[in-house]
C-alpha cells in the first residue's frame, strides 16, 4: 500500500466535505488458478488525472541487465538511462506506446532521458545484447500498485466507480483489454481476478567469436 494512498484515506476520514474512503483487496491469478507475482494493477475513476514527478525516474544498467525490470510511472514521466557497465549499450523500444533509440553509449557519467507522455506498457531492449528485457507501464490514473509473492495488492481509494486493468510481464507489452468494474463504497471489496500467463520469452548470454561474453 502506497503512503500516497495511505495518506489520502486518513484525510478523507478526517476532514468533513471530503469523499470516503475503502480498501480495495485484489487477488490476481493465473489461468491454472496460481497467484501471480509482479502484475500490475491499475484503477481509474472519471476526472482523475495524474501528475509526473519533477525529477527524472532512473533505469540504469547493470551487468548487463536493466535495473529494476519494471517501472511503473505516470504519464508525462522523464526517464533518464544512466550506464554502469564499463561496456556500451544501445537502448532502444519498438512499443506503441513509445517508440525511441538511444545510440550507443557508455558508462561516462551520461544519462539519456525519455519522456513518456501516452499511457501503455514500454518494452526495452539493448540492441548489443539480446537478453536485456525490462519494461515501463505508463498509466494514466495515481492508483496503481503491484501484487506480491501471493498475488494480491490492497489499495485504499476513495469511494466511487473504478474500472480495473492488470498487466504483467506474460502479456507481453499490452494491457489487458477486458476492465472489470468495481464500485466502493464505505465498505472494504475483496475480489479475484484471472489473467493468461504466457511464458516470458527471453535470449541468454552468449559468447562472441572470440569465446568471450560481449
Amino acid at each position: 500500500m502506497s503512503f500516497r494512498l495511505s495518506l489520502c484515506a486518513m484525510l478523507c476520514a478526517a476532514l468533513p466535505g471530503l469523499a470516503l474512503a475503502a480498501e480495495l483487496s485484489v487477488l490476481v491469478r493465473n489461468s491454472d488458478g496460481e497467484p501471480i507475482e509482479g502484475a500490475v494493477l491499475m484503477a481509474t475513476a472519471p476526472g482523475v488525472s495524474v501528475n509526473a514527478p519533477d525529477t527524472p525516474v532512473l533505469i540504469d544498467q547493470v551487468d548487463k541487465e536493466f535495473a529494476p525490470f519494471l517501472t511503473v510511472v505516470p504519464a508525462g514521466t522523464r526517464i533518464a538511462f544512466p550506464n554502469s557497465d564499463n561496456i556500451r549499450h544501445h537502448v532502444y523500444s519498438f512499443s506503441e506506446a513509445k517508440r525511441f533509440e538511444i545510440p550507443l553509449y557508455g558508462g561516462d557519467g551520461t544519462a539519456p532521458e525519455i519522456v513518456v507522455d501516452q499511457a501503455g506498457v514500454i518494452a526495452l531492449g539493448c540492441n548489443v545484447h539480446d537478453w536485456m528485457r525490462a519494461y515501463v507501464v505508463v498509466t494514466d490514473t495515481p492508483y496503481t500498485g503491484q501484487t506480491g509473492a501471493e498475488g494480491r495488492i490492497e489499495l485504499v481509494l476513495p469511494t466511487g466507480e473504478y474500472s480495473l486493468r492488470v498487466w504483467h510481464p506474460g502479456l507481453r507489452d499490452a494491457i489487458q483489454d477486458e476492465a472489470t468494474a468495481v464500485t466502493l463504497d464505505a465498505e472494504d471489496v475483496a475480489l479475484e481476478l484471472t489473467v493468461p500467463d504466457q511464458p516470458r520469452w527471453r535470449a541468454w548470454w552468449s559468447p562472441d567469436v572470440f569465446g568471450e561474453d560481449y
